[in-house]
């Protein structure tokens, strides 16, 4: 079985609450809290995650993630990621044959050049994608999309990552994902999904207990499928 570690990342997103610091602060200080319960399984749909009633209901349609992702425009973040739209169709290829070990070789290889900052190895991999000789790797895009889970984990919480994620996938099953640079959009793959599920897990892991709690407050749940809603996931 392919060991599926992956290296610590040490970024913290631009717009984390000030709260956090405080809570940082006190785990430093040797605080200790009882272990946290486990959160309760997510649901795809934002509108259940967002206390004050109608947030998400005016930016997607159907409380879910669907209208976003077809149609969000990029966020400042994504403005850092080289994605000219095409000129021409795309040429027709054959994609790479999905293998574990070059998902983490691709994932390690990016956070090590960038001293794991998870932004700019997420910017590295998907600016690689969007050269034509990578347009087909299906490995390359997996590990993209492992780190761009992992991001919208730091920024959003876990509850409304995990619904973003499982969303994008229903697209990708039905062929919905739009196109968002010069490259095709990657195919649904069982091997994806696990391992956007895993930079959830991997992410929510290292959170500390104080962090977890105020993601799964009112309030954290609130912001979190907000800025879930604002960095819709779209195909690659």
């Amino acid at each position: 079985m392919t060991d599926m570690s992956i290296s610590p990342v040490t970024s913290k997103p631009s717009y984390m609450p000030q709260a956090f610091s405080d809570l940082d602060a006190a785990d430093t200080a040797g605080q200790q809290a009882a272990p946290a319960q486990d959160l309760a399984a997510p649901s795809n749909n934002l509108n259940e995650l967002l206390p004050a009633a109608g947030v998400a209901a005016q930016l997607v349609p159907g409380g879910n993630l669907a209208g976003a992702a077809a149609g969000a425009a990029a966020s400042k973040e994504e403005e850092a990621v080289e994605a000219p739209k095409p000129a021409t169709p795309v040429p027709a290829g054959t994609w790479t044959p999905e293998d574990p070990a070059k998902v983490e070789d691709y994932i390690n290889g990016a956070l090590k050049a960038h001293n794991n900052n998870l932004d700019e190895a997420w910017r590295d991999l998907t600016n690689q994608r969007h050269k034509p000789e990578n347009y087909y790797d299906m490995n390359m895009a997996i590990a993209a999309d492992y780190l761009r889970a992992r991001r919208l984990t730091r920024d959003c919480g876990p509850k409304p990552a995990q619904a973003t994620v499982d969303t994008y996938m229903d697209l990708k099953r039905s062929e919905k994902v739009p196109q968002e640079g010069p490259g095709p959009v990657s195919p649904y793959s069982d091997l994806e999904k696990k391992y956007m599920d895993k930079g959830v897990t991997d992410e929510k892991n290292k959170m500390s207990w104080w962090k977890r709690v105020w993601w799964d407050s009112p309030a954290g749940l609130a912001i979190g499928s907000a800025n879930a809603v604002r960095n819709a996931l779209g195909g690659k």
